[in-house]
């Protein structure tokens, strides 16, 4: 079964996190519409494309023209959501805003995702992941001793506001069984991810204490190994994992050592403790520590590449990457829903739409005319 396989969403933005969210959607089932401006798709990050618009539509249309608002009005009213990153008020000068479409079609799901929300002192402010991580208090928490937190290499902040517009659409969605009233849901990429960094200011936020650096642990991080690898070790509270990590790399004293014997005793001397394990790792491989701790109970892993990861027996086990074939690019994997269900098909069943592809498909369901979809073709193979 694919359970939104009856929706319609129509994604208006070139943008990762309406994408995201739509992709999400695709997954689910729904008929996912890319509304793209022509000529307006870009290669700049390569492979980010195809890989979030698997399962989806392209209809190209320049919504600043009389034509292209016509044509998005008429779409408008045959579709259940419409997700949008624009900046707050682009969309409403484009005549495509939410108080527009809800004149032809008050049941929309409307999802707005902008950096700061649609109102607020920074409504109008640009912004980038880094920005936003900024605001949200996230490079002052510490994570490794020693070292100051940095730029995360995947943009978390656009995939977190991302998941947060598909978990709303869904539940505005289920709003509409019970009421049969659409939804207006704005997302604000600073709230998405503030919500993530708040779970550090526990302290802050129900007693009223200082924030404290307690959750840097210095059994719980990242070291170099011999060969210049990287191995993780995740040891948080558990004696029993620091127990079988002692004895299998031979450091049966460190038990006995009163600044090590204990949680709270590792905790007040982690500096000194994460040089003493910076040095056990150094003296070995990544491979020969992955052996030795094969059969081990210590959460010890790998700190894989990209390359490494992709093709790791578990995540193939999985099934998490999913075969695609295109007449352009040829095979190539995709990674699907990170969810299995006992009896929702989650399944990539296209690979991702050239520009406009599906232009005439979608104008000749909405009435138009030969000559009018002729024309836009036309106009779209000047312009790509």
């Amino acid at each position: 079964m694919r359970v939104l396989a009856k929706i319609r969403v129509v994604d208006l933005s070139p943008y990762l996190p309406s994408q995201y969210c739509s992709f999400q959607l695709a997954q689910l089932g729904a008929e996912v519409i890319l509304v793209e401006r022509p000529g307006q798709r870009s290669d700049a990050l390569p492979g980010v494309f195809e890989l979030l618009n698997c399962n989806k539509k392209s209809i190209e249309l320049d919504l600043k023209s009389e034509l292209g608002r016509d044509i998005f009005h008429r779409l408008a009213v045959s579709t259940d959501v419409i997700v949008e990153g624009f900046r707050p008020g682009v969309a409403s000068r484009l005549k495509v805003g939410y108080e527009d479409i809800k004149k032809i079609k008050p049941d929309i799901m409307y999802c707005s995702i902008s950096g700061f929300g649609q109102d607020g002192p920074y409504r109008d402010k640009p912004g980038h992941d880094v920005n936003y991580l900024g605001l949200s208090g996230y490079f002052s928490i510490p994570g490794q001793i020693g070292t100051l937190p940095s730029r995360p290499g995947i943009p978390v902040v656009d995939l977190c506001a991302g998941t947060f517009a598909t978990i709303s659409v869904l539940t505005a969605l289920m709003a509409r069984e019970r009421t049969g009233e659409g939804q207006y849901i704005d997302i604000a990429m600073l709230d998405a991810i503030t919500a993530w960094t708040s779970l550090r200011a526990g302290a802050y936020l129900i007693k009223k204490e200082a924030i404290t650096d307690e959750h840097v642990i210095a059994t719980n991080d990242v070291f170099g190994t011999k060969d210049g690898k990287l191995i993780a070790l995740g040891i948080v509270n558990e004696e029993h994992f620091w127990q079988n990590f002692c004895k299998t790399v031979g450091q049966e004293m460190l038990l006995e050592d009163p600044r090590f014997s204990t949680q709270k005793s590792r905790l007040r001397n982690r500096e000194e403790l994460s040089r003493i394990l910076r040095h056990i790792f150094s003296t070995k491989t990544r491979e020969e520590w992955l052996q030795l701790f094969k059969n081990i109970d210590v959460p010890l892993s790998s700190v894989s590449t990209l390359e490494e990861a992709l093709s790791d027996s578990q995540i193939a086990h999985r099934g998490l990457l999913e075969k695609v074939t295109d007449p352009r690019l040829g095979e190539f994997n995709v990674v699907g829903l990170p969810a299995k269900f006992s009896g929702i098909s989650t399944d990539i069943q296209s690979p991702p739409p050239r520009a406009g592809q599906h232009t005439r498909e979608i104008l000749e369901q909405l009435g138009y005319s030969e000559e009018v979809v002729s024309y836009l073709e036309a106009k779209e193979g000047a312009e790509n």
